[in-house]
């Protein structure tokens, strides 16, 4: 999967770019990333056990003042139960505290492409 950016920089410098991780190398992606292209430093969130996030995307803040000012989207498939949860994450602070999780009555695929959510 790409990393994704605030897409008001499309085609311009960024700073903050957004990705699945993998915690262990050789290991399923099993974590959202956040790399600050300028210092090299890297935030993560690590999902509840069992969880499988897929591609993040980045939506903005309206009015938002930096260009981390928005949340993340992914969807996360528990897989021991085989239910799919559509999580909101602060983009900004990545403490990467979840903000909400919309429960969902299926399975979206481990590494289902964040362009369709």
């Amino acid at each position: 999967m790409m990393p994704r950016i605030n897409e008001a920089h499309m085609g311009k410098p960024y700073r903050y770019a957004y990705g699945m991780h993998a915690v262990k190398p050789g290991y399923l992606s099993d974590s959202i990333i956040k790399i600050d292209t300028e210092t090299k430093k890297t935030k993560m969130w690590v999902p509840k056990k069992n969880h499988l996030p897929s591609e993040p995307i980045f939506v903005a803040r309206p009015g938002g003042k930096s260009e981390d000012d928005g949340v993340l989207l992914t969807v996360a498939m528990d897989t021991s139960v085989k239910l799919s949860s559509m999580v909101v994450i602060d983009a900004k602070t990545m403490t990467m505290k979840e903000i909400d999780r919309a429960r969902m009555p299926v399975v979206m695929g481990y590494r289902f492409p964040g362009i369709f959510i």
